[in-house]
């Protein structure tokens, strides 16, 4: 999968929680971002079924976006 399809999956989590706060962090070692939602929470499970785009959910509640080899995409 291209990131950018990955990306374009993300529009309608990232509309749900637009009033949320989010929190933006890059790796440039393992070049990965991070995106955290709200405050930190920890993870129930990971949906990878869009890799190299993986959704942390806490229960249903989306709490964070990595994406990973950002810049080889």
């Amino acid at each position: 999968m291209k990131l950018k399809d990955g990306l374009e999956q993300m529009i309608p989590l990232i509309q749900k929680i637009r009033f949320r706060e989010l929190n933006f962090s890059y790796d440039e070692e393992v070049d990965v971002i991070y995106i955290r939602v709200g405050e930190r929470k920890k993870a129930t499970r990971t949906d990878d079924s869009h890799y190299p785009v993986l959704y942390r959910y806490s229960k249903e509640d989306l709490i964070g976006i990595t994406i990973i080899d950002y810049s080889k995409k």
